[in-house]
Parts: structure tokens; sequence; C-alpha cells
């Protein structure tokens, strides 16, 4: 079996509004029912009774065009919920797109995959 999860307490992006940062993740991590699901993975996997257990952490660096298809709709919910105002949001994407303009866009996140085996 395998099985590859991304673990969203375990992101960054380069911005100049870590406070911001800090605020948007914890709603994307929020929003998620099972946010640390990437790095239970070995302890799932052994309680199923697989052995002979590989795994590993990679970062994700998706392009902008995916990274805000993969915020957009969330943050409007964040905001929504009152976990960032509107100006927060704006000033934040607004960086994220002066850097995506500069060529030095970086963001990623880990993604854990882990396989094993049935006894």
């Amino acid at each position: 079996m395998v099985a590859s999860e991304l673990d969203f307490e375990l992101q960054f992006i380069d911005s100049h509004f870590p406070d911001i940062t800090q605020k948007v993740f914890a709603a994307f991590a929020a929003s998620n029912p099972q946010p640390r699901l990437g790095r239970q993975l070995p302890r799932l996997f052994a309680q199923q009774g697989l052995r002979n257990l590989k795994y590993v952490g990679r970062v994700l660096r998706p392009p902008y065009k995916l990274f805000r298809r993969a915020f957009d709709g969330l943050l409007a919910s964040a905001i929504q919920r009152g976990q960032l105002t509107e100006a927060e949001v704006n000033r934040w994407l607004e960086d994220a797109a002066a850097s995506e303009k500069a060529g030095l866009f970086n963001n990623g996140v880990v993604v854990f995959t882990a396989a094993g085996q049935k006894a």
C-alpha cells in the first residue's frame, strides 16, 4: 500500500507579511479535517498491520497559478469566518503577485509518502 498526504501545518511562503501568513496558514489547516495526516501515515500503516514501512517527506513547490487556485477559495472563506480581514488578504496576495512578477515567488508544503506491505 502506498499513500501520499500533505501536512497543512508544514507550509511556507516568502512573504513580507509573516503575521498575515501565519493567520492564512492557520486558517488553511483549520479548514482541513486531517491537517496532520501526512505525518501520521507511518503510525496508521503500522496500526493496520503493514510492515516494511518506508516513509519520506518532500517539499512540493506549486507554481503561482496553482497556489492561487488552492488559496483563493480558502481566503474568501477565512474572511467570511472572521479569521482574516479583506485588507489583510489583499495585502498578502498583492505581495505574492509582486514576488511572482519579479520571478521570486517561493512557497511550498511538505507531502509525506508512506509505503508498507501486509504481513
